[in-house]
């Protein structure tokens, strides 16, 4: 659903790939010609133009790997605490990994105003609870996570999932002074849609981070580091 982040790892990778052919034509060139040697000042731009692409693309992110290995038991526990907020608490049983995310019901197009006015009112209800669970969550972690790994898209993501979740109650209550409107209905409908295949999305998202911090921890947690009596 968001093809960002496929599309900045290949570009990540094609970045490293230009970066290493750029240093193995620069070392032939120092090698088989004398080049470098007649225009000192092109070749100290060169140098530093690389090795700033190189701190960029690969130091930087070696550094951000090693950081995130020695926080994530605090990771985890904070994507565990975005997937409480993601799954539908009824039917999901996080610690076991069966999870089911959260759908927001639709009103019904048919039946009389008293019924759309119910529906639009328990709608309305639920979504104000859960921005406020997202929020609260959300500001529990943000700093966190944003100091201590490569957590921007999971944040932006679930940023979009609150703003969706705002434009849904702002429609409810459109929906409500023109219960007749099928440009209101057709709107809300299609937000709701949004919304339930961001929550999809995010679950996906949320589960594959959650097992990549478990690894981790394995590997920063081990028995012989208990203290022995």
């Amino acid at each position: 659903m968001w093809p960002n982040t496929k599309r900045n790892h290949t570009f990540r990778l094609i970045a490293i790939a230009v970066v290493l052919a750029l240093t193995a034509a620069v070392v032939w060139i120092d090698v088989s010609t004398d080049f470098w040697q007649e225009f000192v000042v092109i070749s100290g731009v060169a140098a530093g133009f690389i090795s700033f692409l190189l701190t960029v693309l690969v130091i930087d992110r070696i550094l951000t790997k090693a950081q995130e290995r020695r926080w994530a038991p605090v990771a985890r526990l904070a994507l565990t605490d975005f997937m409480h907020v993601l799954a539908e608490d009824r039917l999901s049983d996080i610690s076991r990994g069966l999870i089911i995310a959260r759908s927001l019901p639709r009103p019904s197009a048919t039946g009389n105003e008293a019924q759309l006015f119910e529906e639009l009112h328990e709608l309305r209800t639920e979504v104000v609870k859960a921005r406020a669970s997202l929020s609260t969550v959300m500001s529990n972690w943000v700093e966190f996570l944003a100091s201590h790994g490569d957590y921007q898209t999971i944040l932006d993501h679930l940023a979009s999932v609150a703003l969706n979740l705002d434009t849904i109650r702002d429609l409810t209550l459109e929906r409500e002074i023109s219960p007749s409107d099928l440009e209101f209905a057709k709107s809300l409908s299609n937000e709701i849609i949004e919304c339930n295949e961001s929550y999809m999305a995010l679950v996906d998202e949320v589960k594959i981070r959650i097992a990549g911090t478990t690894d981790k921890v394995k590997k920063v947690y081990r028995p012989s580091d208990e203290l022995t009596v």
